[in-house]
């Protein structure tokens, strides 16, 4: 599992993903996995992470990577 953005759930950017939807008037709780919060966690995570497997097609081809990131549906 990664965290892109620091620890999770502690200040930013997690605040502002709670923030952001609360203006237009959506509700998002601790939700990381569906949601407008996926969203932005997705967004933040998957270019970390798509990089990590083209490193791993260079270095170590062939081997497997056990994703649990969330969201792991959208990664």
């Amino acid at each position: 599992s990664i965290s892109v953005g620091g620890p999770a759930y502690a200040g930013f950017p997690y605040s502002a993903e709670v923030r952001i939807p609360q203006k237009y008037g959506l509700e998002q709780t601790v939700a990381d996995t569906t949601s407008v919060g996926a969203i932005f966690r997705f967004l933040r995570t998957g270019p970390v992470q798509h990089q990590m497997v083209r490193d791993m097609e260079e270095l170590c081809p062939g081997a497997m990577l056990l994703n649990h990131t969330n969201p792991m549906a959208m990664l």
